[in-house]
C-alpha cells in the first residue's frame, strides 16, 4: 500500500510540474523585440553593396543571448569601421574597444547591456566581416 501511494504521489507532481517546465522553456526563447533589435543592428552594420554570407542562430544561455552576421563588401576596413561608427554613434552607442582588426560598442537598453563587436575576417577584397551581437541583464 506504501509503495501505491508513493506512486501516486509521483504521478500527480508530474501532472503539477508538467505545466511549469513548459513555461519555463518558453522564457529561454528569443523574444520579438531582441529580434527587433537585430534587425535594427543590422541595418546600421551592413553597407547597402554589401552581401550577408552567414548569420547565426539566436543563442540564448542563462544570462546571455547572442547572434552573429558575416558580411562581405567590396571596403577597406578603414572605411567600413568609419561608415560603421558614423552609423552607431546616431544610435546612441559607446566605444568599448577599439584594437587594429576589431571594434566594439555598447549602449544601456530598459536594464540590459547591449554589446555589438566587430571583426575583420579577412582584408579581402572582398573584406569579409563578423558581427555579434548580445545581450546581457544590467
Amino acid at each position: 500500500m506504501k509503495q501505491r501511494a508513493w506512486i501516486l504521489l509521483f504521478v500527480a507532481a508530474a501532472f503539477l510540474l508538467l505545466p511549469l517546465w513548459r513555461i519555463t522553456l518558453h522564457l529561454f526563447e528569443p523574444n520579438p523585440e531582441f529580434r527587433n533589435l537585430v534587425a535594427e543592428y543590422q541595418r546600421q552594420t551592413i553597407p547597402e553593396d554589401a552581401k550577408v554570407v552567414g548569420t547565426g542562430e539566436i543563442n540564448r544561455e542563462a544570462y546571455l543571448i547572442q547572434t552573429h552576421w558575416d558580411i562581405e563588401c567590396a571596403w577597406s576596413w578603414p572605411e567600413y569601421r568609419e561608415w560603421a561608427k558614423k552609423q552607431l554613434r546616431a544610435k546612441n552607442v559607446t566605444l568599448k574597444e577599439e584594437a587594429d582588426r576589431n571594434f566594439s560598442y555598447s549602449r544601456v537598453d530598459h536594464a540590459d547591456i547591449l554589446t555589438l563587436r566587430v571583426k575583420s575576417l579577412d582584408d579581402g577584397p572582398p573584406l569579409r566581416l563578423r558581427i555579434i551581437f548580445e545581450g546581457r541583464p544590467w
